[in-house]
């Protein structure tokens, strides 16, 4: 039950906070089985003594990496959860092993061995999303493996000088002592001045609130670890752009230097990602806005009587929001004719691939109005340098690209990276939007050709952030 408990909720833990990429769900089910395999098949690869230790120094740095969240590389976040994972794995299986009956109890035994699993995936799946507030499940399982790994330690083989048996027991007791508090404090942390805290499908939302630099109470969309939004209570700031959109950014500068909008005639607005709502701010009395978001608890956040966040409610054009996948909506719609289509659908800090492939962008321009309308796509990233898979996207669709970073970050905005496509380059050639962007990258042998992501292929090792 712990080994399935320790599958699941690191499953969870890498789906949500690391990487939203396909198929990498298999990783921790490959390790899973690969510790049945080892154990119940080569049974001298269970050594007790040398797979608790690596148990208990794998759980000491999955802590570490817990606590220190997406400031960890994601190289080193993969790795240090998913070979905790294999260490417990080999401990619980290994003596699930040495436990094993006489031949005529397998029967029984076996049973066991399933009921335990099936356990563990509905306490993951059933219980534990309805009684915690965040995914406690992974340091309670974590807790619970190195528990079990050091009472069973004692059954084996133990100096027999009662001095040195009762150093090494309290030694594993600080031990696990120290692991919980580590653990306890940063779910304490996570949750400690809160206003809502709400756990679904796609993760754990927090809202919390906060004075910034300038002195003004502000509250904040958090999800996972990551801030998605703020607005300020000034109800003179309450309509201002903030975080990652603020005037300066490119989604900012290609709504507002927008043909139409310099004709004075009214935008089409598309937004695949809603977080606070605050590209809502962008619409003037004349345009219409479509939100798209998959998580329901993220629009709830806006359009409860009570909001937290009020950037829909005051958004003085015509406004309205999808709720679903936004690729599946936008190739179930008829053709939307947006004059700006922005893509910032993160999950925690990380986008996901399959709204950033070559068929995706392709259904993208199939609902813009026409070759002055522009695709705006979010890139700021903690571990992956999407820029040259936007520009290889670009190149094979004939696209124009601009690049443009935004350094401003203040209590009211934060810095960001975008990247502006459009068909004509006609429509990037404000001089506002030429002033912003970045130089074009030169094109040397390992950008050339640039790496291209499709539905059936993308590659996390070609974008990885040195």
């Amino acid at each position: 039950m712990v080994a399935s408990v320790l599958l699941l909720a690191i499953t969870s833990q890498i789906s949500l906070e690391v990487a939203v990429i396909p198929f990498l769900w298999m990783l921790p089910l490959s390790l899973y089985l690969l510790s049945f395999i080892l154990c119940f098949e080569y049974e001298r690869a269970y050594v007790r003594g040398l797979w608790v230790s690596l148990l208990l120094l794998g759980a000491g740095g999955t802590a570490v990496v817990i606590r220190v969240g997406v400031d960890a590389p994601m190289l080193v976040q993969l790795a240090t959860y998913l070979l905790t994972l294999f260490f417990a794995c080999m401990v619980c299986h290994g003596e699930l092993v040495r436990h094993k009956p006489d031949p005529r109890h397998l029967t029984s035994f076996y049973l066991l061995v399933s009921a335990g699993g099936a356990a563990g995936g509905l306490f993951t799946g059933l219980l534990a999303p309805n009684l915690f507030p965040d995914l406690w499940e992974l340091p309670l399982s974590l807790v619970a493996a190195c528990a079990l790994a050091l009472a069973l330690a004692r059954r084996g083989a133990w100096p027999r000088s009662p001095i040195v048996r009762n150093c090494l027991a309290a030694l594993g007791l600080a031990y696990l002592l120290a692991l919980t508090g580590v653990l306890a404090y940063h779910a304490h942390h996570e949750l400690d001045d809160h206003i809502h805290v709400s756990r679904g499908f796609f993760g754990v939302l927090r809202v919390d609130q906060d004075i910034g630099e300038s002195g003004e109470l502000r509250t904040r969309l958090r999800h996972g670890r990551i801030i998605h939004g703020l607005q300020f209570a000034d109800p003179d700031l309450a309509r201002m752009p903030t975080s990652y959109y603020g005037p300066g950014s490119a989604v900012g500068l290609a709504i507002h230097n927008h043909p139409r909008r310099a004709r004075n005639e009214p935008l089409r607005l598309g937004f695949v990602g809603l977080g606070t709502g605050t590209l809502a701010s962008y619409a003037a009395a004349s345009d219409s806005v479509r939100f798209y978001e998959i998580n329901p608890d993220v629009v709830a956040l806006s359009s409860a009587p009570t909001p937290f966040f009020t950037y829909l409610r005051d958004c003085p054009g015509q406004l309205s929001v999808a709720i679903g996948d936004a690729r599946i909506n936008l190739e179930r719609e008829p053709d939307q004719g947006f004059d700006v289509l922005a893509l910032d659908a993160f999950s925690s800090d990380s986008i996901p691939a399959h709204l950033l492939t070559v068929e995706a962008v392709k259904l993208y321009l199939r609902h813009l109005r026409d070759r002055d309308s522009v695709l705006a796509v979010h890139i700021s990233n903690r571990y992956l340098d999407l820029d040259p898979v936007v520009r290889g996207i670009a190149e094979v669709l004939g696209l124009t690209v601009l690049r443009i970073d935004d350094a401003e970050s203040n209590d009211m905005v934060y810095s960001s990276d975008w990247m502006l496509l459009a068909r004509d380059p006609a429509a990037l050639a404000a001089p506002e939007l030429q002033l912003a962007a970045e130089p074009e990258p030169e094109r040397t042998p390992e950008n050339d050709p640039w790496p291209l992501w499709t539905d059936a292929y993308s590659n996390l090792l070609q974008v990885f952030k040195g």
